[in-house]
């Protein structure tokens, strides 16, 4: 089996295992902070992107097992969307972060649309695109670690921090397996 294989195993068997549990009810809105606010705001704008880009490799990778991987990584992440929409709901706060680059100065700055990133991967030939492919979503992941690094050091909800845990090692697991495929 091939190392990403492995990982579409892996990443299969964890989704169904690890998806972010259906919130209990929070008793006061003194359980979150805007450290969690702001990651669960984030994460969602970042998961945009992703969608677009795993969808084209869902449909044009050439390779079996990474088709495999986008539509395994495409169902964790709206699995993850989904309860991060209803924590920020059940929080009363906005499901869209500030868009307002200001507000986002103090952890990096806004998040990249990714949108020539993503025209670049429509317009891969087809003998690239599994590299072209996996260099981007590489390098995409790895701005999920920062989000959830961000989290982990100042995020006070439990599920959040928790959720940012996962988030981490999933996502340096991705990275890890994809810099050793050979595209």
């Amino acid at each position: 089996m091939t190392r990403l294989g492995i990982l579409v195993t892996t990443v299969l068997l964890g989704a169904c295992a690890t998806a972010p549990p259906t919130p209990a009810p929070m008793a006061t809105s003194s359980q979150f902070n805007p450290t969690d606010v702001m990651f669960l705001q984030m994460l969602i704008a970042h998961h945009g992107p992703a969608e677009r880009m795993l969808e084209v490799a869902k449909s044009r990778a050439r390779r079996p097992d990474l088709r495999d991987l986008a539509e395994a990584i495409a169902k964790t992440q709206a699995d993850e969307t989904r309860a991060m929409t209803d924590w920020l709901r059940l929080w009363n706060q906005p499901v869209a972060m500030d868009s307002n680059p200001d507000s986002h100065a103090h952890h990096g700055g806004l998040p990249p649309s990714y949108d020539t990133q993503i025209n670049a991967l429509k317009e891969a030939p087809d003998a690239d695109f599994d590299r072209v492919f996996l260099n981007l979503f590489i390098e995409y992941q790895r701005r999920a670690l920062e989000l959830a690094r961000f989290e982990i050091r100042g995020g006070s909800n439990p599920q959040a921090v928790e959720l940012a845990g996962r988030v981490e090692k999933s996502r340096q697991g991705q990275i890890d397996l994809m810099s050793g495929y050979p595209a």
